[in-house]
């Protein structure tokens, strides 16, 4: 996982108002969409990772200390089963 991704997890695991925006703004939409709106989203808060880079994360086993930072592993998990 790269440390951009890593960093957009940090920062939506610690900022309500950043996950009812990603939750709101994904509503409807579905596989490549919903990539996509995520990379959109973390650009707008300066984080810089491609849909390659998602994808491979998406494959990529976590550590418990990754997991930890991404709140407890709920974001990650909800991410995984994107597209």
């Amino acid at each position: 996982m790269t440390k951009e991704i890593k960093g957009f997890f940090e920062k939506l695991s610690n900022d309500e108002a950043l996950q009812a925006r990603v939750k709101s703004e994904l509503e409807g939409l579905e596989g490549n969409a919903k990539i996509d709106k995520i990379i959109e989203i973390a650009k707008e808060l300066g984080f810089n990772f491609t849909a390659e880079d998602f994808t491979l994360a998406k494959k990529s086993e976590l550590s418990e200390e990754e997991l930890d930072k991404v709140n407890g592993g709920a974001w990650w998990n909800f991410f995984e089963s994107i597209g």
